[in-house]
């Protein structure tokens, strides 16, 4: 909506307001969105670990 402006505690707490209005507007399965979460903090985990070294 035009002239609103949200905000939240974490990043959790927005990420989970976006997921269930997604899931209560029929466009995806609460299961999805497990899915999808468990995925996403997999890759952001890899690329952490693998991608922000140091230099030598």
């Amino acid at each position: 909506m035009l002239g609103v402006t949200r905000s939240f505690r974490s990043f959790s707490d927005a990420l989970e307001e976006v997921v269930n209005a997604r899931v209560f507007a029929g466009i995806h399965v609460r299961t999805a969105w497990e899915d999808g979460t468990t995925l996403g903090k997999a890759v952001a985990q890899h690329v952490l670990d693998h991608m922000f070294q140091g230099v030598r």
